[in-house]
């Protein structure tokens, strides 16, 4: 098996008592393998039994495959691909802790839950607002209004290793401190129940304990945001 692969899968397809996953450890590794039942012996289709090493005991044989056109780099172009002609609304995350406070414009974010509420948000880890979300016992997020282009500059293409963002725009404190921006009427703060790494992002779980709620429902989308150099790479 290749030094790459692991025994821990999730199922990919199965069907006439054979199936196919891929190793989340290495998902751009097209490295694909292939359960089959082996005569005599009777089991079902399970993917603990990879976990536990003892596929021949639940009738099923672990061999890989190879599968053609299938190259690392072709799966990566895909995705990239229709990834970013997704579009979807660009939010402003403030956090606050041990003195300092920092923002960042984000567009990984999301509701994950309605009953109770609950919101994930993402932030690089290169930038500041990832390094002080560490310590945040809340933070802001803010729906960007379609007209606020000169919010979406300095919260996207500035850095706050540089210069402080909220000398240039107006805000005002929220709750636990967190910074609320007065040009974005719609936003919540939320206290931060798990913090998960995620790749080159840290995922932010939150509990939203205070909103505002404006009549511009508008909103600056992504594909407006991409016209603007980013101040960290992402």
């Amino acid at each position: 098996m290749p030094s790459h692969c692991t025994t821990t899968a999730r199922i990919h397809t199965a069907r006439a008592g054979f199936g196919h996953w891929t190793t989340p450890d290495h998902p751009r590794f097209p490295v694909h393998h292939r359960a089959e039942r082996i005569p005599g012996l009777d089991g079902d289709w399970d993917s603990s039994f990879a976990a536990a090493g003892t596929s021949q005991t639940l009738g099923f044989e672990i061999v890989d495959v190879e599968e053609p056109g299938r190259a690392a780099g072709s799966i990566e172009r895909a995705i990239d691909h229709w990834v970013g002609e997704i579009d979807y609304p660009m939010y402003i995350v403030t956090a606050s802790a041990r003195g300092e406070r920092s923002g960042c414009l984000v567009g990984f974010a999301t509701q994950c839950s309605i009953d109770p509420v609950r919101f994930l948000i993402c932030l690089s880890d290169k930038n500041k607002t990832f390094r002080v979300a560490q310590d945040a016992e809340v933070l802001a997020v803010h729906l960007v209004p379609a007209a606020a282009d000169d919010l979406v500059a300095l919260f996207g293409s500035e850095t706050g290793d540089d210069i402080d963002k909220f000398e240039r725009c107006a805000w005002h404190e929220g709750p636990a401190g967190s910074a609320i921006l007065d040009d974005c009427p719609n936003w919540f703060a939320g206290r931060v129940l798990h913090r998960i790494p995620v790749g080159d992002h840290g995922a932010f779980l939150l509990d939203p304990i205070d909103a505002g709620a404006g009549e511009d429902p508008s909103q600056f989308d992504f594909h407006r945001a991409k016209r603007f150099a980013p101040g960290h790479e992402a």
